[in-house]
């Protein structure tokens, strides 16, 4: 559960390296987004007309093995 307007932190780590063509890809190498969504069997995103739902910035470890996304919900659902 998070709070409107609160940041909160999600780490996300590589337990083994991925391949793309037999070239290893790490966080360093990914462009990241986030998208809030509902949460219901469809997953559908959370539309917005000028202001993103959410915002973030995240940060990768100097091995690329890890990300750290620091996160923030700015509007609830029933605002969009």
């Amino acid at each position: 559960m998070v709070v409107k307007n609160t940041p909160f932190l999600l780490q996300i780590g590589l337990t083994s390296p991925l391949l793309l063509n037999s070239t290893v890809i790490d966080f360093k190498q990914l462009v990241l987004d986030i998208h809030l969504i509902y949460d219901n069997e469809f997953l559908k995103p959370v539309s917005f007309v000028k202001t993103k739902p959410c915002d973030f910035k995240s940060t990768v470890n100097e091995r690329g093995d890890q990300v750290s996304i620091n996160a923030k919900i700015k509007v609830l659902t029933s605002q969009v």
